[in-house]
């Protein structure tokens, strides 16, 4: 196969997709977002909760 085959096959392949509109893009970005604040936060506390407690464990 060519390359300018190739790259003709990608061009219509590219026409077939249907690309999400802004309203989509911005909504995906917003959980995207609100998900991963909600997982560090509660790796953030997680850590600190198992760090205290080691601490004490170690104080022993």
């Amino acid at each position: 196969m060519k390359f300018g085959a190739f790259i003709q096959e990608c061009r219509e392949e590219l026409k077939k997709v249907q690309w999400p509109n802004r309203q989509e893009v911005m909504q995906s970005t917003i959980v995207v977002l609100v998900t991963v604040l909600f997982f560090s936060a509660f790796l953030f506390f997680s850590d600190t909760a198992f760090v205290k407690l080691l601490t004490g464990f170690w104080n022993l």
